[in-house]
């Protein structure tokens, strides 16, 4: 498990992951059935619809997963990601 996702209160996350695979089994799936990592990206996907209106599958790839292996909150993987697409691609 994430670190940072660690830190958070577990009931809390455990609930989120019991919403996630009953209501929205397609986001579990992606995150490859680890149902921590579809709870964090669910908090990524939040950040990147707050900033841009739009949903994290509808933005350039990004190495998610090693975000999320290298302990990063959805804050700073969104930031790191957003920095390296207006770096790279002009955004």
């Amino acid at each position: 498990m994430n670190a940072w996702l660690a830190d958070q209160d577990r009931t809390a996350i455990d609930a989120l992951a019991d919403r996630i695979a009953e209501r929205d089994p397609d986001r579990l799936a992606r995150a490859g059935d680890d149902r921590h990592f579809a709870v964090w990206m669910l908090l990524v996907d939040r950040k990147a619809r707050n900033y841009s209106g739009h949903a994290v599958t509808d933005l350039p790839d990004w190495a998610w997963r090693d975000a999320y292996d290298d302990d990063l909150s959805p804050h700073d993987a969104f930031s790191d990601a957003l920095a390296h697409w207006v770096d790279i691609e002009g955004l």
